[in-house]
């Protein structure tokens, strides 16, 4: 395996994945591919010709020998954009739920309980998940997006 070193990425192999570790975890992660024309550009602009198909998500190390077939490629970026409007749909509901709970602010404590209730089971129609897959989906969500640094 080639590897090029690229100054912010870490290592470039020869399938055009970058790798390096975390500055204070020292864990690794692959870095994010995309791709022009017949070739795939690396995050520093590094090209390696002979793939065909378009990577533009994280691959994870095990998956790698799998870019090179155009439909595990397209199946991969399939179920990418699946998580990502997966993601967008909940964080909607998390901020439906705010909403929701804002609006309450004057009640009693048991009235701020049915609307949240109320708020969770118009969610869990949307998801089409029980209310209490609903409510662990969103306390996570919402606890994720308050207390994790934003990107």
């Amino acid at each position: 395996m080639n590897l090029t070193v690229s100054p912010n990425v870490g290592l470039l192999n020869d399938h055009g994945l970058s790798q390096h570790r975390w500055p204070l975890t020292g864990s690794r992660r692959v870095g994010v591919v995309s791709v022009v024309a017949d070739k795939i550009v690396g995050m520093e602009g590094q090209l390696d010709a002979h793939f065909q198909a378009p990577v533009s998500a994280p691959v994870p190390v095990s998956l790698r020998h799998l870019v090179q077939v155009p439909e595990l490629v397209s199946a991969w970026e399939a179920q990418v954009a699946a998580r990502r409007a997966e993601a967008v749909k909940i964080r909607h509901l998390v901020d439906y739920l705010d909403r929701r709970s804002a609006e309450c602010v004057g009640e009693t404590a048991i009235g701020r309980a049915e609307a949240r209730k109320a708020a969770v089971r118009d969610a869990a129609v949307v998801l089409g998940a029980s209310e209490r897959t609903t409510t662990m989906v969103l306390n996570v969500a919402g606890f994720a997006r308050e207390s994790l640094p934003q990107m």
